[in-house]
């Protein structure tokens, strides 16, 4: 058990299953430009599959179709399906039993994710009604880069690092004192990078790929497995 005065929770694939959304939006994006839709399988062999050496839709939306024009067309279709596809949006297995039990230990409660229009996320925290458990939001766009991320893993890692620094600054609380929780090893390096203490949950990327080597300092299943790792 850690003792922490705050958490910070990844959105994406930690909070939020986000697959099916992904997979429509990515399909709707290959389908415009005539390109094959992708099945189940073959959207989690491309999309999660190799996530060292490559990360995201824009990614995979390039190397399916090739032509750079059409890439960077069919990336403008699937951002636009991508933000009207909430309903395809879930929550992960005890994700609002963890916040229920965060906030009656008065632990606050912070949110940090890549997404990058600020505004359309709250709409999405509303429509969960996570939104009285989440007092502290910290997007792209509260950090200077709201109009997309490079398909670089470099850039993915500085932009969470940034992101992790400036949540610290927002709950005012020691980094030690503090635990991100992410299902990506950017997630956890980001982390370390920021001295915060780290756990990484093997759901999203992390269902798919063994990410042990960034040494986090707690591997959890599910959400409903951090309360016990967690004393106020």
């Amino acid at each position: 058990m850690v003792k922490v005065k705050a958490v910070i929770l990844d959105l994406d694939g930690t909070l939020i299953d986000i697959d099916q959304r992904e997979l429509h939006s990515i399909n709707k994006a290959l389908s415009t430009v005539g390109k094959p839709m992708l099945t189940v399988q073959s959207f989690i062999e491309e999309y999660y599959v190799h996530p060292y050496e490559r990360v995201g839709a824009r990614s995979l939306l390039e190397r399916a179709i090739g032509d750079e024009a059409l890439a960077q067309h069919a990336v403008e279709v699937y951002r636009t399906e991508f933000w009207q596809a909430t309903h395809l949006n879930k929550l992960h297995n005890g994700a609002f039993e963890l916040l229920q039990a965060l906030k009656n230990q008065k632990m606050p409660i912070a949110v940090a994710t890549l997404r990058a229009r600020r505004k359309l996320v709250e709409e999405e925290l509303r429509q969960f009604e996570l939104d009285d458990f989440v007092g502290i939001l910290v997007t792209r766009e509260d950090i200077g880069n709201p109009s997309g991320l490079p398909p670089s893993l470099s850039v993915v890692t500085e932009a969470r690092r940034q992101q992790f620094q400036k949540t610290l600054t927002l709950l005012n609380t020691e980094p030690s004192a503090t635990i991100v929780v992410g299902d990506a090893w950017w997630d956890i390096r980001a982390a370390k990078q920021a001295q915060a203490r780290t756990v990484w949950i093997k759901t999203g990327f992390g269902a798919y790929n063994d990410f042990s080597q960034e040494k986090p300092d707690v591997t959890i299943g599910s959400l409903s497995e951090l309360v016990q790792h967690i004393q106020a």
